[in-house]
């Protein structure tokens, strides 16, 4: 009966995770690879041929995001030139909102898909607790992920890192089972489920080298485990290899190879990121643990800490399951030279999630009520953050870090700003009605004539032809207002080779809003110095009609106030 309560009860939590997140996915308009990812997994299911992003990413948690898009039947321009010159984004571009099908209807289709592993991922992690702790603590640990903003950020999104953390918490959880019972079942679920993390994202190779440390650390001196490791290893490795070839539909296994390949070489070369006010495309090899003080909620925070003054109550065992997979995950992923999210360490979080369940466990049984109270104040402080920043809760930052308001003074790109503002933005101009089209410089795919938006465009960065987001040859009328929209991530110009091309917006100007917290809104109506100064950008691209407007606008605002001072 008991069992049955505490499966209720679980089940209600998954609930609240998955209604917070079709809340979030109707608020969003696409992220930056959304799109893509969509399109390409889409592709492989129609054409059975692994062609569109599949250097980039395996095809695996792409497929899994297009499931719901087969019973719709989207057209496949495979004949359109940008398939054929491999020109991905525009080819996205094309599939999303260019088709027989809304293109809301096919994105968030797929986000609800991804929503649903996430789901399980949750259901997993509470079984794993379960089996660790008992009912009660399982459910905290539980509540942990539920109510992590970074997870349902994730969540709600048709990309690869979800899928990927699934199944990397699958494989992990399978090989544990196997060393605790030593039966051959769970070392090929462990094989099977492993490859499907090596499908899923390139940087599963880690796994490996993991489950020889885990061994190492925990379960080298046990000898029910030595005896059968090479003849059940080999097993492990056989159930991996035919599940990578199964996904690969044999064929076309090579190309894993040669995607690890291309992606070693795009790591190797690095990318612009941007940390507290710094900028670099190597990396800084404290990047995540900056990223994680300031995105993990503080609740957390001091309870990971607490639970290691209880270190004894953890068994080598215990520890090497829980904490060797997220440490190595985590000092790998803090020498690469592409650091721009939390996605790229989510991985961990399980891990730690449980780890977290042997405090819970402790207190419960060491002081009774008062221990489980206190466990369920931190979860409800916990669980009071994430209502805060909802439904934005990829741009979540905690409490000391002054929260997402103060976000893009730390970290920009899929931290906070990844695109997804633009139902936003639109709901802000409808609401203010402060002018019929906008001045705007976006981060971002989605394409703001499909929400409704007017704009001219500046500064735009998508990975497509400037063509195909051509905005409006237009101009505000004499009496609108000059309003100005700017995503974080191109206001702190952090793929711009001129750094300071916007530093005159933050030195002269505070935004009168921010959409999704990640579009700054300004109106530069009253504002000649910001007028002129956006002016130039709009003559350094060649837009002289633009540059011609806003100085007048300036001068007319100067005499204005000029004639003001002369009545006084």
């Amino acid at each position: 009966m008991k069992q049955k309560i505490y499966l209720f009860a679980a089940l209600a939590l998954l609930a609240v995770h998955f209604f917070a997140g079709l809340d979030t996915i109707r608020r969003l308009s696409p992220t930056y690879d959304e799109p893509l990812h969509l399109a390409a997994g889409y592709s492989y299911w129609k054409t059975d041929k692994f062609y569109l992003n599949i250097y980039d990413h395996p095809p695996l948690a792409e497929m899994t995001g297009a499931i719901p898009l087969l019973s719709m039947n989207p057209a496949l321009p495979t004949s359109h030139p940008a398939w054929q010159n491999y020109e991905q984004y525009s080819f996205a571009d094309l599939f999303l909102y260019k088709n027989s099908i809304d293109a809301e209807k096919m994105l968030n289709s797929g986000r609800v898909a991804i929503l649903i592993v996430s789901c399980l991922l949750g259901f997993l992690i509470f079984r794993w607790a379960s089996e660790l702790y008992g009912g009660t603590a399982a459910l905290l640990v539980l509540s942990l992920y539920v109510f992590s903003s970074n997870f349902l950020a994730h969540a709600t999104l048709v990309t690869t890192d979800l899928v990927f953390v699934f199944f990397f918490t699958l494989g992990t959880y399978f090989l544990w089972k196997w060393f605790n019972t030593q039966l051959i079942k769970y070392s090929i679920l462990c094989g099977v489920f492993t490859g499907l993390a090596f499908c899923s994202k390139y940087s599963a190779g880690i796994l490996l080298l993991a489950y020889l440390l885990v061994f190492f650390f925990g379960y080298r001196k046990n000898k029910k485990v030595t005896t059968k490791l090479i003849s059940h290893g080999l097993i492990f490795l056989g159930a991996l290899a035919i599940t990578i070839l199964f996904v690969y539909r044999f064929s076309q296994a090579g190309l894993y190879f040669e995607g690890l390949r291309y992606l070693t070489k795009q790591m190797g070369r690095g990318r612009s990121s941007f940390l507290f006010g710094q900028y670099s495309t190597t990396g800084w090899s404290y990047y995540f643990v900056l990223l994680a003080l300031i995105k993990t909620p503080v609740a957390f925070i001091a309870l990971f800490a607490g639970s290691f003054f209880f270190l004894k109550k953890y068994n080598k065992e215990h520890f090497a399951i829980l904490l060797v997979p997220p440490l190595l995950y985590f000092t790998v992923s803090s020498f690469s030279k592409v650091q721009i999210g939390m996605r790229h360490i989510l991985p961990i979080y399980p891990f730690l999630f449980l780890w977290a369940g042997n405090l819970f466990k402790y207190l419960g049984s060491r002081f009774k009520q008062a221990g489980w109270a206190v466990s369920f104040v931190l979860i409800l402080l916990y669980a009071a953050e994430f209502a805060v920043v909802h439904p934005w809760h990829l741009s979540y930052f905690n409490k000391a870090a002054g929260g997402p308001e103060n976000g893009s003074k730390y970290l920009t790109d899929s931290n906070i700003d990844w695109g997804q503002g633009l139902k936003e933005l639109r709901r802000w101009v409808i609401q203010q009605n402060k002018a019929p089209v906008i001045y705007m410089c976006y981060f971002g795919v989605g394409d703001p004539h499909y929400y409704g938006i007017q704009y001219i465009p500046i500064g735009f960065i998508n990975n497509m032809k400037p063509q195909e987001r051509p905005g409006d040859a237009v101009f505000p009328g004499k009496n609108e207002p000059i309003i100005f929209a700017i995503s974080v991530t191109n206001l702190k110009a952090t793929y711009y080779a001129d750094k300071k091309t916007f530093s005159w917006l933050e030195e002269f100007c505070k935004p009168v809003a921010v959409a999704a917290q990640s579009i700054f809104i300004y109106d530069l109506t009253d504002k000649p110095d910001c007028l002129r100064k956006l002016g130039d950008l709009y003559g350094q691209i060649g837009n002289a009609g633009q540059k011609s407007f806003l100085y007048s606008r300036a001068a007319f605002v100067v005499a204005e106030r000029s004639s003001a001072d002369l009545r006084k």
